[in-house]
């Protein structure tokens, strides 16, 4: 302790007193108040005092409770470690400390800079002055602001039921967290470790976004030109809109249609076909109008890329992304994830219960959402985050292409509650949320496919990356461990995230189940079906969404839309609700109206695909027969209708009429060898057909009246 004093008075006595340095440029005083606020102080910092032809290394341990601050200083070159600081405060910006029990009473004032890294100021003992700089130790810091996180993490994932759980945390490309919790096999008792494979969900359009904005830097796209300089055939319902809209409006959902996800849910459809099929969705806004999230423009964006490069979303993700960061586990679906001995499983809860789900394979829309990897491999990709596009000595993607990833470029609609939530949203980036919680600029993207939950953040302007992996259904509690992290490293006042999410959890199904006793309120007592339960069974078509199959099983009807089957019972009229499955996640509790033709017979359906839309139809497909070549030409020929003779002929793939005095019609196939006649509303022919042998008759319907003719040999 004195020999410390010394040191310092020697130095003073030989050369005089040096000039206070100024310690920064002021900033005005609401400015400053706001920083200090933001930027704790609690911490190891070190730096020097700089004395007249030296620099006089300290280190200082700073910490703050219940608003009380104290802490210890050591001076590696005197031999004084840990002495104790008196006189500890802080006052907003201006943090001030003095050695306990030295002469010439030693005192550090000094201001705490923008962004909380740096503590500069003047060190004055005995009446000399001399500047001093204190920057944070960042290891030290990061260890201390992270210690009992992972208690936590422990304690959140009990609250909430969630099985595994892995979690990545980097700041700058220094790992500093990264290791797994709970099980990823509940049944099998596997633990998740950091190489455990996880499904990302939506956290995969970023990759998307870093893949079109290598592109974009190598000049082979340009984000504002239209999509169809490239794939001339991209068509949507309004033509207008598919030829304005652009590679940036494909990936910041402003393309004007809705989400349409049960047209891919499950589809059998690969992508390309999937992105030929958007233009029977109709849409509900103009181009660039409203913020409308949406997988399918995702999927046609990684069509594009297919055109642009010659080759594979898949491939061109794997050589411009996965393997330049090193990020060696990950892959694209989930078949390869179970081909790996470390991956998780999904699970779903269930009254209180966690039970297993099986895979979902999403890889037709893969570039919205079908990434698999583990923690470790998301630790590469949180670096490249916040590292200016270089992880590692290699350039990945430029930083002006980064920084327009993290640019808010799609209003979104919501509410600033800055109360409940900290947070407000500023807007939607290329594959990015970005928000400023809690006066700090967060960027992020969840996840959610069947049975995993996701979420990627990060803090460009600290330099922090948080990503938190979980193989629960649609679980919120990634993005709730994210942003208890935040308050952590970034020095804020914890708040009880989990503890808030499980109250609104409770309160969530308190509602739902109050809600689910009423329904049967709206439902219309004493009313039957128009017809016997047969008749309803059959394909019904739409050109977008494909085919719904109803069929009668045990006395119940079942609709089957992408290979997902659900029992349904009769709701009232015309009208079934779908049966709950708990092994899936959509079309439990939906209705279905089918819709009966002037003839009698049940022609279509209609149900809801989409809250955005008016009511999807499916027309009901004609009898697989009435498209045979073969049963066709047991059709075909003369017959005789009073005085006229009536030639019925194959025309391509199907029948047409022709009638003496009246142009040649074209026949619509339908059902129970009826054909419409078309062009003509309420016009139709049946053909009367008794074994294996040719049609012996034909029956006119028309508005006037009923006209057999018999066949002419």
């Amino acid at each position: 302790m004195s020999r410390f004093a010394r040191g310092v008075v020697l130095a003073v006595a030989s050369l005089g007193l040096v000039p206070a340095v100024c310690p920064g440029v002021a900033l005005p005083a609401g400015a400053m108040a706001r920083a200090a606020e933001r930027a704790p102080v609690e911490g190891t910092w070190e730096g020097a005092i700089e004395l007249p032809g030296i620099k006089l290394g300290i280190s200082v341990r700073l910490t703050e409770k219940d608003g009380v601050l104290s802490g210890t200083i050591s001076i590696p070159d005197q031999g004084a470690k840990d002495l104790p600081l008196d006189k500890a405060s802080r006052d907003g910006d201006v943090v001030t400390f003095a050695i306990k029990g030295v002469p010439g009473d030693p005192t550090f004032r000094g201001t705490l800079m923008p962004g909380g890294a740096t503590l500069s100021g003047e060190f004055t003992q005995g009446g000399a002055v001399f500047p001093f700089t204190l920057r944070r130790d960042s290891a030290t810091n990061d260890a201390a602001a992270l210690e009992g996180f992972e208690g936590w993490v422990d304690g959140a994932m009990k609250a909430w039921g969630v099985p595994g759980m892995a979690v990545v945390i980097v700041k700058g490309e220094r790992v500093v967290l990264s290791r797994g919790f709970g099980s990823r096999d509940v049944e099998g008792g596997k633990p998740v470790t950091d190489q455990t494979l996880f499904a990302i969900g939506s956290s995969s359009k970023a990759f998307t976004c870093a893949v079109l904005s290598s592109l974009v830097d190598e000049g082979l796209l340009r984000w504002d030109e239209p999509v169809r300089t490239w794939m001339p055939d991209f068509s949507l319902s309004d033509d207008e809109v598919a030829r304005r809209l652009t590679p940036v409006d494909l990936v910041t959902h402003r393309s004007g249609m809705p989400r349409h996800d049960l047209m891919w849910y499950n589809s059998p459809y690969p992508r390309s076909e999937l992105v030929r099929r958007m233009r029977y969705l109709p849409l509900n806004k103009g181009v660039r109008e409203s913020f409308q999230y949406n997988n399918l423009m995702y999927a046609a964006s990684g069509e594009l890329i297919a055109r642009v490069t010659g080759r594979t979303w898949e491939d061109e993700t794997r050589a411009r992304v996965f393997e330049p960061l090193g990020m060696t586990r990950a892959n694209f679906g989930v078949v390869d994830s179970q081909r790996d001995p470390d991956h998780a499983l999904p699970y779903r809860e269930d009254e209180g219960s966690t039970v297993r789900m099986n895979f979902r394979d999403i890889s037709n829309v893969g570039p919205a959402g079908s990434i698999n990897a583990s923690a470790a491999d998301m630790a590469r990709w949180a670096m490249l985050q916040v590292s200016s596009g270089e992880v590692g000595g290699r350039r990945v993607l430029s930083a002006d292409a980064l920084r327009s990833m993290h640019t808010p470029r799609m209003h979104v609609e919501a509410y600033p509650d800055m109360g409940k939530s900290g947070s407000v949203m500023l807007g939607y980036g290329l594959g990015w949320f970005i928000e400023s919680y809690r006066g700090h600029v967060l960027v992020h993207h969840g996840g959610n496919i069947d049975g995993f939950s996701a979420m990627v953040a990060f803090l460009p302007r600290e330099g922090w990356g948080i990503v938190v992996l979980s193989n629960l259904n649609g679980t919120p509690l990634p993005g709730l461990v994210v942003r208890h992290a935040a308050d952590r490293v970034l020095g804020l006042e914890r708040r009880d995230w989990s503890g808030e999410g499980l109250a609104e959890r409770e309160a969530a199904k308190a509602l739902q189940k109050d809600s689910e006793a009423k329904k049967e309120s709206v439902r219309k007592s004493g009313t039957s079906p128009a017809h016997p339960m047969e008749a309803y069974a059959g394909d019904y078509e739409h050109p977008g969404y494909g085919t719904a199959r109803i069929e009668l099983k045990d006395g119940r009807l079942h609709i089957t839309l992408n290979n997902i089957t659900m029992g349904m019972e009769h709701w009232h009229y015309e009208v079934f609700n779908t049966l709950k499955n708990p092994g899936e996640a959509v079309l439990g509790d939906h209705k279905v109206q089918f819709i009966t033709g002037m003839d009698g017979e049940v022609e279509a359906l209609r149900t809801q695909t989409d809250p955005l839309v008016e009511l999807t139809v499916f027309t009901r497909r004609p009898d697989a027969e009435l498209s045979d070549p073969a049963f066709l030409e047991r059709l075909a020929g003369d017959y005789q209708l009073g005085p006229q003779r009536v030639t019925v002929l194959v025309k391509g793939e199907g029948l047409a009429v022709s009638v003496p005095g009246q142009p040649s019609y074209d026949l619509v196939a339908k059902r129970h060898r009826t054909f419409e006649l078309k062009g003509l509303s309420g016009f139709s022919v049946v053909f009367t057909v008794e074994g294996s042998g040719k049609a012996s008759g034909l029956r006119f319907l028309q508005p006037n009246g009923v006209f057999d003719a018999a066949r002419v040999e």
